[in-house]
């Protein structure tokens, strides 16, 4: 029965509004690391997508980008293990260093 419980205390309440706003600032902190989570992906796939796309006309960008996926520890290499495309960008390479014909 409420009416057999006593009033809560003026402490009790203070203490209970305080979680409560402790509660608010955990969830504002939570959404602000999602959001800076989200751009720093989204600066990622654009950075992914400016590389693959400058690959074929940028001289040496395929030699780096070897020798950047050479020095990745195992497990993100491992992303980066498609026959097809290491042969493309060493292919790439190959021609960079070959020695222009005027």
């Amino acid at each position: 029965m409420e009416a057999d419980k006593p009033a809560m205390s003026r402490r009790e309440k203070a203490e209970l509004k305080l979680r409560q706003a402790q509660e608010r600032v955990k969830k504002i902190a939570a959404g602000e690391r999602k959001a800076t989570r989200n751009l720093n992906t989204r600066r990622k796939v654009i950075l992914g997508a400016w590389v693959a796309k400058s690959l074929p006309t940028t001289t040496g960008l395929a030699a780096a980008v070897l020798s950047w996926i050479n020095q990745m520890p195992p497990k993100d290499r491992a992303l980066f293990s498609d026959p097809e495309m290491l042969e493309q960008l060493r292919a790439k390479a190959e021609l960079d260093r070959a020695p222009r014909k005027n």
